[in-house]
């Protein structure tokens, strides 16, 4: 379950996200489409001073005025000084490493990539395209039961909108979160969960403006049943945008009402094919990385998560927004997992988990494949806000089948993108 994972070092991971995906339903002779993962050009190219002076002079003054900036952006700004180094770092190792292995190509041609850019976001929105005309067509019978597809093989097999393919010992629920409890019965009936990744519906102007998904307020996220589903020490996995808001939430706030002490903090960072990130690493709008915080859950009881909202009275514990920093003391006290488990390998302070990024929105890198040597193989894994199945996992959420539709493969002997995709 390690075959995503082309390269590794001690800063992170250089993953292949489509490899993921081909293995999971390459007995059928499938593949991932090719084309969505074709990203030659970062999303916005930077101009060579020389021939944009004045622009640069502007956007440089518009940088030095800090004063303009919000409580919210500053914080960000602080956030990403304390971690740059680490994200530049990594990157340019792993990316390194990747070239020696020939997984990345230099820029040779590069209106030649620009073709191939744009022809690739043109097939995307056919997919989107397509979709949205299949809207209501649902098989509403599977819809809040949970569905064990117990093969050791993926299976084709037609579902709500069309055909799906569904990987091989793959569990899944279709469900709002008003109805989890069929997950919390899951979870008394065959055991609790050992491991979570979890993607909340973070609210983001950009995701409402295209309406591509539904928020949560952050009570809403607050009150999941994540302790009802978890055993003693599960690995807890949350996605969190670059809004600094979020990112105190989720130390904050959301972890210890959950039972769930902090232990890290990763970085998903995309790079184009050629090795370069999708956005440059100091842009004042958007980062060309993602975060992931880790923790623990220590609540042997579901009441026990109720408890731990009272650390946030501490002032021992409430400021945990700099508890990640990197320096020395601080690295170990805050390593409360720095003891190997079980034999397992220890959760690093911080790792850098770099590939580049699928074309369609929220589809997030295999943390199955990255996550293999800190989890116990024979656990139970729960992804949470899923949009796709992953063998031996079990997956809940509203779109839950999403990337399993067979829009997004093509026959291995097809010799154009998409043509068994009909």
């Amino acid at each position: 379950f390690k075959v995503a994972v082309i390269e590794s070092n001690e800063y992170g991971f250089l993953v292949d996200h489509a490899v993921a995906i081909t293995r999971d339903v390459k007995p059928l002779n499938y593949q991932c489409r090719r084309d969505i993962f074709e990203l030659w050009t970062p999303y916005i190219t930077t101009k060579h001073e020389d021939d944009e002076e004045d622009t640069c002079s502007k956007r440089k003054r518009k940088r030095t005025r800090t004063s303009e900036l919000n409580e919210g952006e500053i914080e960000g700004f602080e956030h990403h000084q304390k971690i740059r180094d680490i994200i530049a770092t990594a990157t340019r190792t792993l990316t390194c490493l990747g070239r020696k292995a020939g997984y990345f190509v230099r820029k040779k041609n590069s209106i030649l990539f620009q073709e191939t850019s744009v022809a690739t976001n043109a097939k995307n929105e056919n997919i989107a395209v397509n979709k949205a005309t299949c809207k209501g067509k649902e098989s509403r019978y599977i819809d809040g039961e949970i569905i064990q597809h117990s093969s050791t093989s993926p299976s084709l097999v037609f579902l709500q909108d069309g055909w799906h393919i569904l990987p091989p010992e793959t569990t899944y629920l279709i469900s709002d979160a008003s109805s989890l409890q069929p997950l919390v019965d899951n979870a008394k009936s065959k055991g609790s969960f050992d491991v979570l990744v979890i993607d909340p519906p973070w609210y983001n102007k950009s995701a409402k403006r295209t309406s591509k998904y539904s928020f949560m307020s952050l009570w809403q996220i607050k009150s999941l049943p994540v302790p009802l589903v978890l055993s003693h020490n599960a690995l807890v996995v949350v996605w969190v945008t670059n809004k600094p808001k979020y990112i105190r939430f989720t130390r904050e706030e959301l972890l210890p009402h959950w039972g769930v002490e902090l232990l890290a903090e990763w970085y998903w960072v995309k790079v184009t094919k050629t090795g370069e990130f999708v956005i440059d690493l100091d842009s004042p709008h958007k980062k060309p990385y993602e975060t992931l915080i880790i923790g623990r859950f220590k609540s042997t009881k579901s009441s026990d998560a109720n408890l731990a909202v009272s650390c946030l009275s501490d002032p021992k514990t409430t400021d945990t927004t700099d508890a990640l920093v990197f320096t020395d003391e601080k690295e170990c006290r805050e390593m409360v997992n720095c003891k190997e488990q079980n034999g397992l390998k220890s959760i690093p302070n911080h790792m850098v988990i770099c590939s580049v990024p699928c074309q369609i929105h929220s589809r997030k890198p295999p943390l199955s494949d990255v996550l293999g040597d800190y989890i116990d193989k024979e656990g139970r894994f729960l992804e949470m806000f899923a949009r796709n199945l992953t063998p031996r996992w079990t997956s809940w959420g509203n779109e839950v089948l999403k990337f399993q539709h067979k829009d997004y493969f093509e026959g291995i002997s097809s010799i154009t993108p998409s043509s068994d995709s009909s």
